[in-house]
């Protein structure tokens, strides 16, 4: 099995990938510049089971690169080497990664990696998957405005989660004409106009949230 670098300090970042795969006869490691001409060419040079892309590296857009891979070559896992601060949850919505990497990746990191990429499973490292559940925690928070009371903030909850007029007033054990009172009282305060600026209103504020998280 082969295995491409992708990294314009490709010769220090093969260090403990080159040791791995040689010391296994799992691949023979290849280094090329970032160019994604480059890249192409290479890919119709032979067949490579793995790519490994340096995101720390400048002026090499490694997300590109990896669709460019996939689209060429599907079989190929695409493994990103990443700082945790730099991930991001559409990451995995866009891309077709098999792996995410840290830099300061260990070697029983990069052994279950490869384990995991056998048996047909995606890996990331425990440093990135810490920073994916702060994501998920921060997306799973409730809004919360100090200009509403303790109910107009759960109803408005509620709303965000598609709940529909009837489905809170059972919920909450109130009649919808309470509901419906709600809701106006809540777009005053918030000085909108209708439930579609309400509920673009909380996304913003859940976006800022993750921002800030992030």
């Amino acid at each position: 099995m082969h295995c491409i670098i992708i990294a314009k300090n490709g010769a220090s970042y093969a260090g403990i990938f080159t040791e791995y795969l040689m010391e296994k006869g799992l691949a023979r490691v290849t280094v090329t510049s970032p160019a994604v001409g480059e890249v192409r060419r290479e890919l119709t040079k032979m067949v490579y089971h793995y790519a490994l892309i340096d995101l720390e590296d400048d002026g090499i857009d490694g997300l590109e690169v990896a669709r460019i891979i996939k689209k060429t070559s599907p079989r190929t896992h695409c493994l990103i080497r990443i700082q945790p601060d730099d991930f991001k949850l559409d990451f995995l919505i866009h891309f077709d990664i098999s792996g995410y990497l840290s830099p300061n990746c260990s070697l029983k990191e990069l052994m279950q990696c490869f384990e995991l990429l056998n048996e047909g499973y995606r890996f990331m490292s425990g440093d990135i998957r810490e920073k994916l559940s702060r994501i998920e925690s921060v997306s799973a928070k409730d809004f919360s405005d100090n200009s509403l009371t303790k109910q107009e903030n759960r109803i408005l909850n509620l709303v965000m989660k598609g709940k529909s007029t009837g489905e809170i007033a059972r919920e909450l054990f109130l009649s919808i004409n309470t509901i419906n009172n709600h809701k106006t009282r809540i777009r005053n305060k918030l000085n909108l106009q209708s439930n579609r600026q309400l509920v673009a209103y909380v996304m913003q504020w859940r976006n800022r949230v993750h921002q800030n998280a992030c």
